[in-house]
């Protein structure tokens, strides 16, 4: 859609804002996968009340590492545009685009442990079918905002409404379960608790974490030696790549979990 509307310049700025703003969500930290696994006994159990402590102390943590990849974003937007080689007529779109994409990031991040409760209860089914009529809807928005003239602002578009309906899959999921009420009824946060989180996040970071980073210093080697259009060539050929593997590896790594 890019393309077509635009140009390969456009594209390659896009793509380098969207790796940006996925190596920053390597903050994580491995929460969100830990969680899940800490969640499966309590959420298999219908026990809220015992799920309560542990959720809350993630949700916090969760908040914090949004509002860090916010700080991140709004403050290192410009010496990105630096490092990356943004030419010069387009690094002011690129460094706002990038610290809209992290405002947007780091305010639905502590979305990310009711995600996980639906996920250790294994009620994600919903929130699946609701993020690909999401995905759709951002899709038509993009265009529109091609046809409107508003470049690539329509894609972000998109993507606030993508984050707001995430918002409301994850929190409606969690109250259909009629966890909702007792997971806030007493507030129980003990940093004991904190630190023992953390710990246990860290056994499933590197994954994330280095993935995010060969994505990163891909996108710029060739953003400094080839320019924008080199980042665009290379993600769109091994994006052919990577959707024919999801495609098969999807489904067997859903049914194993």
């Amino acid at each position: 859609m890019i393309l077509y509307f635009a140009d390969q310049k456009t594209l390659g700025l896009w793509l380098l804002v969207s790796q940006l703003t996925t190596f920053l969500t390597a903050l994580d930290a491995g929460l969100s996968s830990s969680s899940v696994r800490q969640f499966v006994g309590a959420a298999s159990a219908n026990d809220p009340g015992r799920l309560a402590p542990r959720f809350q102390s993630t949700l916090l943590i969760s908040t914090f590492q949004g509002l860090l990849i916010i700080l991140i974003g709004l403050a290192g937007a410009d010496f990105a545009g630096h490092v990356l080689a943004v030419p010069i007529d387009l690094r002011n779109q690129f460094v706002l685009l990038l610290a809209a994409q992290s405002v947007l990031i780091g305010l639905t991040f502590p979305l990310r442990p009711f995600s996980s409760i639906l996920l250790a209860a294994q009620r994600f089914g919903l929130n699946y079918i609701g993020n690909a009529a999401l995905l759709f809807v951002a899709v038509l928005t993009g265009w529109l905002g091609f046809v409107l003239g508003l470049g690539i602002w329509g894609l972000f578009a998109g993507n606030v409404l993508v984050g707001i309906g995430q918002f409301f899959l994850a929190v409606t999921g969690v109250a259909r379960m009629g966890f909702l009420p007792k997971l806030f009824k007493q507030w129980e946060i003990r940093r004991p608790d904190l630190v023992k989180i953390a710990k246990e996040s860290l056994e499933f970071a590197s994954g994330s974490f280095f993935g995010a980073l060969s994505g990163l210093l891909q996108s710029t080697i060739l953003s400094r030696l080839f320019g924008l259009e080199g980042v665009a060539t290379w993600n769109v050929g091994a994006k052919i790549v990577t959707v024919l593997s999801q495609l098969l590896s999807k489904f067997f790594e859903s049914s194993f979990g």
